[in-house]
């Protein structure tokens, strides 16, 4: 695998409490099929968990591109998860703008 297949996931605390068993095995526990993950950030106020690994799956990054996203999609009767990549974020400039503007406002 090349080492420049780095991507990044989310997981809620609810997929591992909801898994689905096919043919005796545990859906979920397949999240990680071929994956090594290399960073784990806990997010207690969401209750989630941000993943970092690589994928054969995930495309190829050139160097100093952000890591992408991705989510798994289990199809019905599969075991392993299928992975597309997020499309990237949308900045929203009025968002920034107002951002801006409270730091401005409450800087010391």
């Amino acid at each position: 695998m090349s080492t420049n297949r780095v991507g990044k996931f989310k997981v809620s605390d609810l997929f591992f409490r909801r898994v689905e068993m096919i043919d005796g095995r545990m859906a979920g526990a397949n999240l990680f099929d071929g994956m090594v993950v290399i960073q784990i950030e806990r997010d207690f106020g969401t209750s989630q968990v941000t993943y970092y690994g690589m994928h054969p799956d995930f495309r190829e990054l050139p160097e100093g591109e952000i890591t992408p996203e991705y989510t798994a999609h289990f199809d019905a009767g599969k075991i392993a998860p299928k992975w597309t990549e997020v499309p990237p974020y949308k900045m929203n400039l009025e968002a920034v703008a107002d951002q801006a503007w409270l730091a401005a406002r409450y800087r010391k």
